[in-house]
């Protein structure tokens, strides 16, 4: 570095390893310096941190006004590098602009121990078990943040910043920056802009422009610590990412965000009044025709009025006022109330179809004046509802409910129900009593002894995957109206109750040689849900919820509880529900009085002599745990063929075929949950049959008449399974028979081929025709049955049949026209 004393004239080059400038630090600095005649200038400046590499060049003149002037040339600045360097951390560390931060010390630290180095093994384990939960609240709290942390923002950028300034003037600047491709957790900006300039410590931005697509953000004027002005300008953004940052209760809402803005006051307290506009929107899937409003922001404070318009004719008006604090800012609400009206009136109305799918109004008059004060946690209403004559329609209904008429009045937290009545086809809804908005009634609350009330007659309800049918009864509502807890006493008739499917796939039995052997099924049960799930973070509550209270029900005439295509039972009895209708968990023992179970295809009836029961249980939901017994018949064939002749000289002759059909009776007894059918069934039959014997039989005579080479009977018998079980079903309940069974059967020539009859051989021409067998159980050994061929003009058979064990069967058969049988048949099985 050459040095002239005389002149004091310097210059050089200098280069500093890890520099900094108080907390801002660097990897390397390095330029070129001179000094003469009392100005230091530096040439050729280099300041790298990170990737980020910046061009430094600047004098300093001294004097008794010190005045300097420098430029700064970006290359590849990175977002994140320079927000370490500032130690900009959340977004609350921008308001302390370029001083200091302010840390604690490690006396400020408190550890806090948290495990059990001393307890047994298993101990450290539950231990660690909870320390992982907690872990996982923590970062659920974390990801639930409504805005992304500021580690996330990344992004390169580059430009030129101009300073200069002197001690009386004080410090002036003028900046371009430019970036692209910058990343904010999901908010992306492909383009970002920023010019303005420094000067008596107010920022001038002349503009700042970020864009995304369609969208933009736009922004001109004047910021400083204790003032600003200015406008800003949003066009073309999604206002439902906006709406997160709000959480509006009950409201979806979609579209693109149109804003003017005019800001003033400060950022500890920063003020506007704009207008905005919504462009393609939509109120919970519903398109809005047109959306407009006015607003100012004053002291963490949020003031709004405007009109929507919804339907073809009729507005909806709101205004209100709300707290809202922005992250940046130092003022806070001087209080968290709210202050919120609306006025809407005959087709405005219709409102209630976007806020609730499950309610629509389809005509008639009312109209609706509110004034929501209070909080945001605890909403205090006044107003009126009032309606005359209106028609509403409800999934809970199967057809609209007219003539509704009656008023509602909100007073404080209270919402009055003054005799609101409508009628259903032959029946009719009254309501009437008060239920809190949001805080249920203290003790001793004189509105506590007038719950709302609504009363049920003759209704048709149809609640989707629970029930569908009649019902009387009340009901009453307490709680709040934004957590309902329903109890009261309701009888169910002519309905369906629905229960989960049994089994996801087929019925799968187990084989074994044991008549007793319990089947089993690697089948899945499937659950069923009443409402779509939406899912929720682990710190939050659903904002709506109806909850049940000792609600009883009553199982009346007709009601059937049904798993299709299982189950289907006609059931009396009484339960008590508690829970939630998402999630229902009923208690109590119904018995079931008739029905029948599918299996392959063949139906199993409800046996007569059993106390058939069906007990639900809190904890297994709408999964009741059955304890039934059930029967059933099937044909067996028993087929013999005598060998040819052995001559080779001879023409052989065919084997002939002989055989006999008999009558198995089969018990399947179930004691185990109704989605798990498979699983809980055990299988018996008289006379006695292996576990594989009785399964092969259940598979019905699709696989007997295929094995004997009659390939059209053995379909015609598959398929008439399924066409006629339903009918044979209906009868038997409606008649009392134990059996009422229609099957195809071959006709040949003037003979019908029935199931009982002997069988000949197995092919022959003929036609297909439908056979009718009608049974009844004259004592558990002895029963009667008719069977005739419906087709054909032949006489009927009459059969009675004897079983004096398992060994010894006594049959008897006659059609009165010659054809007279009595047979003993000895089994030995071997």
């Amino acid at each position: 570095m050459p040095l002239n004393p005389a002149t004091l004239q310097a210059n050089g080059q200098i280069a500093i390893a890890q520099p900094a400038i108080g907390y801002i630090k660097g990897d390397s600095f390095q330029a070129e310096f001179s000094y003469a005649n009392g100005s230091a200038t530096l040439t050729n400046g280099i300041f790298r941190q990170g990737t980020g590499q910046y061009s430094i060049s600047g004098n300093v003149k001294a004097g008794a006004n010190p005045e300097f002037a420098g430029k700064v040339n970006i290359q590849q600045g990175n977002l994140q590098q320079v927000l370490a360097a500032l130690q900009y951390f959340n977004l609350g560390d921008f308001a302390r602009g370029l001083k200091p931060p302010v840390y604690g010390n490690s006396g400020d630290v408190q550890t806090v121990a948290v495990g059990e180095p001393e307890a047994p093994l298993i101990e450290q384990l539950r231990r660690l078990a909870e320390i992982e939960v907690i872990l996982q609240q923590q970062q659920a709290v974390k990801s639930s943040e409504k805005l992304p942390a500021l580690s996330q923002l990344q992004g390169t950028f580059g430009g030129e910043i101009a300073v200069a300034g002197s001690l009386r003037t004080g410090v002036q600047a003028q900046f371009n920056v430019k970036g692209d491709n910058w990343q904010w957790g999901k908010y992306v900006a492909e383009q970002f802009s920023i010019e303005g300039s420094f000067q008596d410590g107010i920022l001038t931005v002349l503009p700042l422009e970020i864009r995304s697509g369609k969208s933009a953000i736009g922004f001109s004027g004047q910021l400083g610590q204790k003032a600003q002005s200015g406008q800003l300008r949003i066009e073309n953004v999604p206002v439902e990412e906006l709406a997160k940052l709000i959480e509006l209760p009950f409201v979806d809402v979609t579209g693109n965000l149109n804003l003017r803005a005019n800001l003033a006051g400060s950022l500890e307290n920063p003020q506007a009044t704009g207008e905005l506009s919504l462009v393609d929107g939509t109120l919970n899937g519903e398109p809005i025709k047109k959306a407009d409003s006015s607003f100012s922001y004053s002291n963490a404070r949020l003031n709004f009025g405007g009109s929507a318009l919804v339907t073809q004719t009729e507005p909806i008006e709101v205004q209100g006022s709300l707290p809202f604090e922005l992250p940046f800012a130092a003022v806070k609400p001087d209080n968290n109330q709210i202050d919120f009206r609306a006025n809407l009136q005959n087709e405005g109305l219709a409102i209630i179809n976007v806020l609730t799918p499950q309610l629509a109004w389809v005509n008639g008059k009312g109209q609706v004046q509110i004034r929501v004060g209070g909080t945001l946690q605890q909403p205090v209403a006044q107003g009126i509802a009032n309606f005359e004559n209106a028609t509403v329609r409800a999934r809970a209904f199967p057809e609209p409910l007219t003539g509704v008429t009656g008023a509602v009045r909100f007073e404080g937290d209270r919402i009055r129900v003054e005799g609101i009545r409508g009628q259903l086809s032959k029946g009719e809804v009254v309501a009437q009593g008060v239920i809190p908005l949001s805080v249920p009634f203290a003790e001793g609350d004189v509105d506590a002894a007038n719950p709302l009330a609504v009363n049920l007659d003759k209704l048709g309800l149809n609640l989707r995957g629970l029930y569908r049918g009649g019902a009387v009864g009340q009901v009453q509502a307490r709680g709040t109206a934004l957590r309902p807890q329903l109890s009261g006493k309701i009888e169910l008739y002519d309905g369906e109750v629905f229960l989960p499917s049994a089994g996801g796939g087929g019925t799968r039995l187990a084989s074994s040689d044991s008549p007793s052997t319990t089947t089993s099924s690697p089948t899945t049960p499937t659950e069923v849900s009443t409402s779509p799930a939406t899912p929720t973070s682990p710190t939050s509550s659903p904002s709506f919820e109806v909850g049940l209270n000792d609600l009883a029900l009553k199982l009346g005439r007709g009601v059937r509880v049904t798993s299709a295509p299982i189950l289907n039972f006609q059931a009396t009895g009484a339960l008590t529900v508690n829970g939630t209708l998402d999630d229902i968990r009923p208690a109590g023992t119904i018995r079931l009085t008739s029905g029948a179970v599918n299996l392959f295809t063949t139906q199993f009836k409800l046996d007569k002599g059993y106390p058939q029961t069906a007990t639900f249980v809190p904890t297994q939901g709408l999964d009741p745990t059955l304890d039934v017994r059930l029967a059933t018949s099937v044909q067996e064939v028993s087929r013999f063929r005598t060998p040819g002749t052995s001559v080779a000289s001879e023409i052989a002759d065919e084997p002939t075929s002989f055989g006999s059909v008999r009558s198995v009776r089969i018990q399947a007894l179930v004691k185990g949950k109704a989605s798990q059918l498979a699983e809980n069934i055990e299988l018996r039959s008289s006379p006695g049959r292996s576990q594989t014997e009785i399964v092969a039989l259940l598979g019905g005579s699709f696989v007997q008449t295929l094995g004997q080479g009659d390939s059209t009977l053995a379909i015609a018998n598959l398929a008439g399974a399924g066409l006629f079980n339903n009918l044979q079903s209906v009868i038997t309940n409606a008649t009392g028979l134990s059996e009422f069974r229609l099957f195809p059967t071959r006709i040949r020539g003037n003979e019908g081929q029935t199931a009982s009859s002997s069988s000949g051989a197995a092919s022959g021409a003929g036609s297909l025709g439908i056979g009718l067998e009608v049974g009844a159980d004259i004592t558990r050994n002895l029963s009667a049955s008719i069977i005739r061929v419906l087709s054909a003009n032949q006489p009927t058979e009459f059969n009675v049949r004897y079983r004096l064990n398992d060994k010894i069967l006594l049959r008897g058969s006659t059609n009165f026209q010659g054809d007279n049988r009595v047979t003993a048949e000895y089994e030995l099985r071997f």
